[in-house]
């Protein structure tokens, strides 16, 4: 019996120590791995969606003729690092002035909306600039009434054509749509 004894003590004794010897392994994996990290730095760039105005209107020494085109080229820019859709709407200083000027001659790739805004039908990618929205504003020689402008009735005026732009990031949600419709259903929310 003291010979069963004799070996179950260091059989006892051989199992407490691979236990213990397991225990301490794992918790020290564990805590390894509960305390290792690795910092990752994710960088985020926010899009952008910017236009600049871009109007080429030679100074002038004295005002318009009736008739005589006035140079007034209007472009714009994405300055911005996202493909945008561009409108504009074109509105002048005064109202007299809308009765004294020809209908502006606007650009092709550019369309007139209800709302009043003049849409341009080709996104613009970064850096691109629209083909010209107006060249010129022409002085009418008569008012539609019949009566004469005379060079002295445009003097007496401080004429100017305000430009007012507006841009959105272009997103092509549905390649089965044309690309006008889709610029159009991009400003439908606004």
């Amino acid at each position: 019996m003291k010979k069963k004894h004799e070996l179950f003590v260091p059989f006892v004794m051989m199992i407490i120590c691979a236990v213990l010897t397991v225990v301490i392994v794992s918790t020290g994996i564990t805590l390894a791995y509960l305390k290792d990290r690795d910092d990752v730095n994710n960088v985020l760039t926010v899009g952008e969606t910017e236009i600049e105005i871009e109007e080429t209107f030679p100074p002038r020494t004295s005002p318009p003729y009736p008739g005589e085109p006035v140079v007034k080229v209007v472009k714009i820019e994405n300055t911005g690092n996202l493909t945008c859709t561009v409108r504009a709407r074109l509105v002048f200083s005064e109202e007299k002035l809308v009765k004294m000027t020809e209908p502006l001659e606007i650009g092709a790739d550019w369309i007139l909306r209800p709302d009043g805004f003049y849409y341009y039908m080709i996104p613009l990618k970064p850096g691109e600039v629209t083909k010209p929205l107006i060249e010129k504003v022409v002085f009418r020689r008569f008012y539609s009434n019949g009566g004469s402008i005379s060079q002295e009735d445009i003097a007496g005026l401080d004429p100017e054509l305000i430009v007012y732009s507006e841009a959105l990031e272009f997103v092509k949600d549905d390649a089965s749509l044309p690309e006008a419709e889709e610029i159009f259903n991009n400003w439908a929310q606004y």
